[in-house]
């Protein structure tokens, strides 16, 4: 009959499912964070790399941030 559908309907329905699921705790266990930055582009990459250098890039900073160059003029004669 009909219903007969049903048993490998739940089973294919639930292993399409379950990837979108698991992402998650896997990505908290291998990373510390809930999700993974995007990474298919090379300007993406460029960011994730600036992001990375300027402090942890799964925080959202503002401009305020990013270091003046003036700033860095002034640290760099101070040291010298």
């Amino acid at each position: 009959m009909w219903f007969n559908i049903i048993p490998g309907f739940m089973i294919i329905a639930v292993a399409l499912s379950l990837p979108s699921y698991i992402s998650w705790p896997c990505n908290w266990l291998l990373t510390g964070h809930w999700y993974r930055r995007s990474m298919l582009d090379t300007d993406e990459v460029q960011h994730y790399l600036r992001d990375l250098r300027l402090e942890d890039p799964y925080v959202v900073k503002g401009l305020e941030n990013i270091p003046d160059e003036e700033e860095d003029e002034k640290a760099d004669k101070k040291k010298s």
